[in-house]
């Protein structure tokens, strides 16, 4: 007899809707930190939840899925090769701002807790 091992998963109520209205959610295989694309924090100073997310466009619903509340950034660690261009509002519209680099407190830039769609690029 084996001994199987469980474990609990946690998926962003979000995601399970989206999935249940039909939508196709992707993930893919990186093979390290640098690869998997920039990763943002609900709080200052790379704290509080944290996402990675890779290349792409993420509005608003898609943000969700991936568990980022609408405004919910407060700083961006972006890795050497990457680009991301957020915006204020959903549909990549209105202000926008870009990182190349970490960014501890998107204040700074004037974004913080105001980001709704984003466009990620590997340069």
């Amino acid at each position: 007899m084996s001994s199987a091992s469980w474990r609990r998963v946690l998926i962003p109520v979000a995601a399970v809707a989206a999935l249940l209205a039909g939508a196709v959610l992707y993930a893919a295989v990186r093979s390290g930190p640098a690869d998997a694309g920039p990763t943002f924090y609900g709080d200052v100073n790379y704290g509080g939840s944290a996402v990675t997310l890779g290349a792409g466009d993420y509005d608003l619903p898609r943000l969700r899925a991936a568990g980022i509340a609408n405004d919910g950034v407060s700083s961006v660690r972006v890795p050497s090769g990457w680009t991301v261009t957020a915006f204020q509002h959903r549909g990549f519209l209105s202000t926008l701002w870009t990182f190349t680099a970490d960014n501890p407190d998107t204040v700074n830039t004037g974004g913080r807790d105001v980001i709704s769609s984003m466009r990620i690029i590997r340069t």
